[in-house]
């Protein structure tokens, strides 16, 4: 079985954020894809609060992403 693992791009040290709202509010965006922003949001909110297994406690790695 073969792993996938992400790649990391360096972050511009110019580069700055923007919440979904700001993002939504000002039609950076089309609207349609704002669904698929807000699913990716929750997914990276899952993982950061979600380090640990349940179970057994074990620190958990993200795998297979997608």
């Amino acid at each position: 079985m073969r792993k996938f693992l992400p790649t990391f791009h360096k972050i511009p040290n110019n580069a700055t954020t923007i919440d979904l709202r700001n993002l939504a509010e000002q039609n950076l965006v089309e609207e349609e894809e704002l669904g698929i922003f807000a699913q990716a949001q929750s997914v990276l909110n899952w993982h950061i609060s979600h380090q640990h297994c349940a179970c057994c406690g074990a620190k958990t790695h993200a795998v297979f992403v997608g």
